[in-house]
């Protein structure tokens, strides 16, 4: 087997070094409760200006619409998805979303699920401005909600 996979290029640390270089989410999200300027998008494909925020020393993660007036503020060890929007296809077509979004709309929207207090599944879709600004906060967030995860002080 060492012959057959013995050609087979890897190249690990092109990635390596890029990911050393990526700003921190301390750089993405700002000072505590900074808000950052969204657009929400409604179960029936509606956009909605508005705000996403990490509050509480990056311990707590809100969206707020401007009108209608939603919030939705989850502890990050409630988050259970954080990705892209269209890698989370079923939902956007649950939703019925798609077929009202443009292409360069399904490119920059992002998906985050949580667990409400209730153990219910929340689902918040909202555009950033441009898809390269989509990936920079797919890994800011996933970034900060691994680094609480992993806060043994807070498990007891």
């Amino acid at each position: 087997s060492h012959m057959r996979y013995g050609r087979v290029v890897c190249s690990v640390g092109a990635q390596r070094s890029r990911a050393r270089s990526s700003p921190s989410w301390e750089d993405f999200f700002g000072p505590d409760g900074t808000e950052t300027p969204t657009v929400l998008l409604t179960a029936g494909g509606e956009r909605a200006p508005g705000t996403f925020a990490l509050e509480e020393n990056a311990g707590v993660f809100v969206v707020q619409a401007m009108s209608p007036h939603v919030v939705h503020r989850c502890l990050l060890r409630r988050v259970q998805v954080i990705c892209g929007a269209s890698d989370f296809m079923w939902f956007m077509e649950g939703l019925k979303l798609l077929p009202e979004m443009t292409e360069a709309e399904k490119a920059r929207a992002v998906l985050v699920q949580y667990a409400s207090d209730c153990d219910e599944r929340v689902r918040v879709c909202f555009l950033e401005s441009d898809a390269r600004r989509k990936e920079r906060f797919v890994q800011a967030l996933t970034s900060v909600w691994l680094e609480k995860r992993n806060d043994h002080s807070l498990w007891f």
